[in-house]
């Protein structure tokens, strides 16, 4: 998102034996430092549609360009309460948005950017046509997105 826009994070979440908690976990590359922020399924907050099981938080502004690293965490209801991440080992992967820049305008060539954190960073130039793990992309023909 651009500068000044708060980045919402979704997340399908479920249990058979009900939810306890839910919560977005971030940090600002390349800080060490962690904040948790609930997320919830209520129409508030960055969440669309209450109770349908899709829970929403926002990641705040920045005011320059950021690479803000993220991982959901979800709890159960049971006495002896399971906690569930995603990705499955965060925080060692995270996902990753880079905030306080704006979308490049949709082209004929198609472009595609992968971000990497302080602590992952490839040295010198990179250019493969290899798979990447567990990689997902998210297509916009929309200046917002």
């Amino acid at each position: 998102p651009p500068k000044g826009e708060k980045a919402t994070v979704t997340a399908r979440v479920a249990d058979p034996d009900g939810l306890a908690k839910v919560s977005l976990h971030y940090r600002i590359d390349p800080g060490k430092t962690t904040t948790e922020i609930e997320m919830t399924d209520d129409g508030t907050g960055g969440d669309a549609v209450a109770g349908d099981g899709v829970f929403a938080a926002q990641l705040p502004a920045q005011s320059s360009t950021k690479l803000i690293c993220f991982w959901v965490e979800a709890t159960d209801a049971l006495d002896q309460a399971q906690t569930t991440t995603y990705p499955a080992n965060a925080p060692t992967r995270e996902c990753l948005v880079r905030m306080g820049t704006k979308p490049p305008r949709p082209t004929t060539l198609a472009n595609t950017i992968f971000f990497s954190t302080a602590a992952t960073q490839l040295s010198g130039p990179v250019a493969t046509n290899a798979a990447m793990p567990r990689c997902q992309s998210r297509w916009s023909t929309t200046e917002n997105g």
